[in-house]
């Protein structure tokens, strides 16, 4: 993991570490927080809608990614913008945009 860091040094650790497997990934946009899948699998439940107030380590949602349950939480407190995930969704691909918190 060393050298591909070393090998590519425009990419920050943050994103480097973020891209680990069955792990949420965060983009930080101005006190905003944008949740995204890491990796393809069926919505299973979405456990808020927008207006909804969360806390840090609320579960936002839970896919089924090979017969394993992978909840995604909130790294923030805020309250849910938007939520681009429905349980009739289906499959959703890995980076799908599924959640905002501001």
């Amino acid at each position: 993991m060393i050298i591909a860091l070393a090998q590519t040094p425009q990419r920050s650790l943050q994103t480097f570490l973020s891209k680990g497997p069955l792990h949420k990934k965060l983009e930080s946009k101005s006190m905003a927080q944008q949740v995204h899948t890491d990796v393809s699998g069926l919505v299973w439940k979405v456990l808020v809608k927008p207006g909804d107030q969360v806390k840090s380590g609320d579960v936002l949602f839970i896919l089924e990614v090979m017969k394993t349950e992978v909840p995604y939480e909130a790294d923030m407190d805020g309250e849910i913008t938007a939520v681009h995930i429905t349980e009739d969704t289906g499959m959703v691909q890995e980076d799908t945009l599924a959640i905002e918190i501001s």
